[in-house]
């Protein structure tokens, strides 16, 4: 459905120096929140004209001195008139409500979507915290306890050796630091899942109690003209131009609506970034952009890609330091050294598992999804609905504007003869 967000992301707009802005969804954006501010006037401006034209033909038929005294055949064909707007407006308040749950269903989705993103980015913050243990709290001490046999041992090694393995820990360390901030960043998320939740479900309400008002008032319309009752017909057209004004106010809300979603869902990534903190948190969404894109992606230059190829260099490092203790002979002749080397193994191996782990949780496979869950609710379900609900609402906008000119021109006819 990217085409129907394309259909309205052309529109032009401009704000109210009537100076062109540019179509990227920006609520911080004075210009733009102006641009949309005056497409809702549009269907305001309209509703007001036609509700000058509904009361000047009422006030024109109620200054009139008119035959009251009617034949009761022109009653009847009034009536069937208003009968066959009724039924179709009553049709058209049916479309809505079932459209208003849809745009539901799809915002639903986009809920679970961000619930599944903010779970997996629980995991990436333990798995973030798990590989921070293997090399502080395992890998580390047991590199000093080798350190401190081989010096008992009076095994001596080069100080650099020593520089180097420092600061490899040290470069893992720092990387973290970035990771930990990126899982930070993007669980705002997961706290945004609440506040879309909410929003979502008081917006449905408020439609579904406005739309069961309309059909109410409109049936009591329909059931006034089928028993040709001036009540009946009177109290649809004080109730049915409230009605009126309702429908084209939500007509304006739907279409703005549809304008700010579209702009989102082709170019969600800028309004996003406003939310991150660093670099690395902005790197990350646009990797998960080509995550959802089906295109490749690589995570080479980010602290994730760095902390991982950190790790292998380690694991080379440290086979050939082990392999040069062996070919020595210092494992054999001092037990204790082998014991400590075999720690290191033992702790090298944990750190390997949660590193992979890592990269597993934030690779294409894993995340696309997820992704791919709240691009189809928002951009395909929830807009496609909103727009059918725009449609539907004008429509009916427009047949109850003719349905209360034909009660404004001919409520006499249904008086008491």
């Amino acid at each position: 459905m990217l085409w129907l967000a394309e259909l309205f992301h052309k529109f032009p707009k401009v704000n109210f120096a009537f100076h062109s802005v540019e179509s990227k969804f920006d609520l911080t954006n004075k210009d733009y929140v102006e641009a949309l501010i005056i497409y809702a006037t549009c269907p305001v401006i309209l509703c007001v004209l036609l509700f000058i034209v509904i009361i000047g033909v009422w006030s024109v038929k109620c200054c009139t001195k008119g035959n009251t005294s009617k034949p009761k055949s022109d009653a009847r064909a009034i009536a069937s008139g208003l009968i066959a707007c009724l039924g179709v407006s009553c049709l058209f308040i049916g479309v809505a409500l079932y459209c208003n749950e849809h745009v539901n269903k799809g915002m639903n989705e986009v809920v679970y979507g961000i619930g599944d993103l903010g779970n997996e980015l629980t995991k990436f913050g333990e798995k973030v915290q798990l590989y921070n243990f293997s090399l502080n709290s395992e890998l580390l001490p047991a590199m000093r306890t080798l350190q401190n046999e081989l010096q008992d041992a009076k095994v001596l090694l080069n100080d650099q050796f020593w520089k180097n393995f420092s600061m490899m820990i040290e470069v893992g360390v720092h990387e973290m630091d970035s990771l930990v901030q990126f899982g930070s960043d993007l669980t705002t998320l997961e706290n945004s899942k609440y506040f879309i939740q909410r929003l979502e479900f008081e917006r449905w309400m408020l439609c579904v109690i406005l739309f069961a008002i309309v059909l109410i008032v409109n049936l009591w319309g329909l059931i006034g003209s089928c028993n040709l009752s001036g009540k009946g017909i009177m109290f649809f057209s004080g109730a049915g131009i409230i009605t009126f004004l309702v429908v084209w106010a939500l007509v304006a809300f739907a279409f703005v609506l549809c304008l700010a979603v579209s702009d989102f869902c082709l170019d969600p990534y800028p309004s996003l970034e406003r939310f991150m903190n660093d670099d690395f948190s902005r790197f990350m969404l646009r990797y998960f952009r080509k995550c959802v894109e089906n295109k490749d992606s690589v995570l080479e230059g980010t602290p994730l890609g760095r902390l991982l190829q950190q790790t292998k260099d380690m694991h080379i490092f440290l086979t050939r330091f082990f392999m040069n203790l062996k070919l020595e002979g210092k494992e054999t002749s001092h037990p204790e050294i082998w014991t400590a080397i075999s720690g290191i193994h033992d702790a090298y191996a944990e750190a390997t598992k949660s590193a992979v782990s890592l990269y597993n949780l934030v690779s294409c496979s894993n995340m696309r999804e997820e992704y791919k869950t709240i691009r189809y609710g928002l951009c395909s379900e929830s807009l496609s609905a909103n727009s059918v609900l725009l449609m539907a609402l004008t429509a009916f906008g427009i047949i109850q504007f003719v349905t209360l000119l034909i009660v404004s021109s001919s409520w006499k006819a249904f008086q008491p003869r």
